[in-house]
């Protein structure tokens, strides 16, 4: 019975946490949509050109040989293409990938 007793209020505890974070993490986007829209008021729509669609890739960054093995390091890029498939700009972001295998 205790440790029935104790599972629910630990339970109660991490849904009350995830509740409050919820609710920071939704001020927190809100006041960052509102400044973004501050910001690009002063564009008009005309000067604007929206790329026509995103995707994400991963780059080879490098290549090393570490205690045997070699490692190939890959970081994400937002790529922005126009209506044609055209490249208009990659943007890098903070993601890495590490992959790794024996040197032979």
């Amino acid at each position: 019975m205790k440790t029935l007793f104790s599972m629910l209020i630990l339970v109660l505890l991490f849904a009350f946490v995830g509740f409050i974070e919820s609710q920071n993490n939704t001020e927190e986007m809100i006041g960052a949509y509102s400044s973004a829209l501050d910001e690009s008021e002063t564009v008009s729509t005309h000067e604007r050109k929206v790329p026509s669609y995103t995707e994400l890739d991963l780059i080879l960054e490098g290549k090393e040989e570490v205690d045997g093995q070699i490692v190939e390091t890959y970081q994400e890029y937002e790529i922005y293409k126009d209506d044609q498939g055209n490249i208009v700009k990659k943007v890098p972001t903070a993601n890495y990938s590490y992959i790794s295998y024996n040197a032979q």
